[in-house]
């Protein structure tokens, strides 16, 4: 039982709980939200900096009290109101800051081990990327972010039509809305996270489950060296490809030359010289060329591919193929969500647009 009281109503209600009950009930699956996701292999060490970014009336706070005696937790806001209750009632153990709507944050460069914010980036349509550089710059190197965002399931839940929504772009609710309504919701595509966000830190994982089965969380990290993003915009970026997956699973590893010979070269792939297949394992390792350098691109296996394919003559192998099925209009296409490694290690999550043949 938390030592910190419970803030007032119109505190409780102004962050989403509907009252006291539902107030402890979210922090605490919150923080087991947190535990189950957590890097298993970054350990956090006594003295170790947390930030709670957007902490509204300390609904994780109240859960973290123990972990407070080995932990230096902060947390901010850019409602006055809620850290000023919170810096009279809950610091010590915890420490409070008032934020502004744009970065900067009152702290120095790598200062925390960890930052979370939960439905935050939720909020941050036109500001998300100056507040993600911002949390990179604050992250020690190798420090985590755990950022839940809105999706597909959610947007459904406001009353919008699935066909609707584009997983490669970014979908605002209530542009006009205030804070004090609540604010603009956005939602974004797993697929549109994995390219953008990873441009500032390292996409380690998308839990579609995330925060109480409602929003889905990232877990980022920051890498020593910044990683030169590769935008779908650039050559570098794959137009739809003519490939019909099914028919190809049953050949060895193949060299690329072949299979041009024997299905023409597609011009839309611009200066891309090469896929290989390697091991037998389908789309598990691809390689490509580009401008003279060479990339390796893991896919990434998703959740209901298996589902996706359970016709498929190969499905009885264990495959798990990394496509996810998009509507756009009347049509389907099917994206191969990758994270290419460039000579000097760097990754960077790119998205391949497959049409079937």
């Amino acid at each position: 039982m938390s030592s910190i009281p419970i803030p007032p109503h119109d505190l409780v209600v102004r962050t989403g709980s509907l009252g006291p009950a539902g107030f402890l009930r979210e922090g605490r699956r919150l923080k087991e939200c947190l535990l189950r996701m957590f890097p298993l292999d970054v350990e956090l060490r006594p003295g170790a900096r947390f930030l709670d970014f957007g902490c509204g009336s300390g609904r994780l706070e109240q859960q973290l009290e123990a972990e407070s005696a080995w932990l230096e937790i902060h947390g901010c806001d850019i409602d006055a109101k809620s850290i000023d209750w919170l810096r009279a009632n809950a610091s010590p153990p915890f420490h409070f800051h008032l934020t502004g709507e744009v970065p900067p944050l009152p702290f120095p460069d790598e200062h925390f081990d960890v930052v979370v914010a939960l439905s935050v980036f939720t909020h941050l349509p036109w500001t998300w990327r100056a507040w993600l550089e911002e949390l990179r710059r604050v992250l020690k190197p190798g420090g985590i972010a755990m950022l839940s965002y809105a999706t597909r399931a959610v947007w459904s839940s406001f009353g919008h039509a699935l066909g609707d929504f584009d997983p490669l772009g970014e979908h605002i609710d209530g542009a006009d809305r205030s804070w004090d309504e609540g604010g603009p919701t956005v939602f974004y595509g797993d697929a549109w996270i994995a390219s953008r966000w990873s441009e500032v830190l390292r996409v380690r994982a998308l839990f579609a489950e995330g925060v109480d089965g409602f929003q889905s969380m990232a877990v980022l990290q920051k890498e020593p060296a910044r990683a030169s993003p590769l935008h779908r915009a650039q050559p570098f970026a794959f137009q739809p490809v003519r490939r019909d997956f099914r028919g190809y699973f049953d050949f060895e590893p193949f060299a690329h030359e072949s299979w041009w010979r024997s299905h023409g070269r597609p011009a839309a792939l611009g200066e891309l010289t090469g896929w290989f297949l390697s091991d037998g394992a389908p789309i598990e390792r691809v390689w490509c060329e580009h401008a003279g350098s060479t990339f390796e691109l893991e896919a990434l296996p998703r959740p209901d591919a298996d589902a996706e394919f359970a016709g498929s003559p190969h499905a009885s192998r264990g495959f798990r193929l990394p496509l996810a099925r998009v509507l756009r209009g009347d049509a389907a296409h099917e994206l191969l969500v990758v994270q290419a490694r460039d000579a000097s290690g760097r990754t960077h999550y790119l998205e391949l647009p497959i049409q079937n043949a």
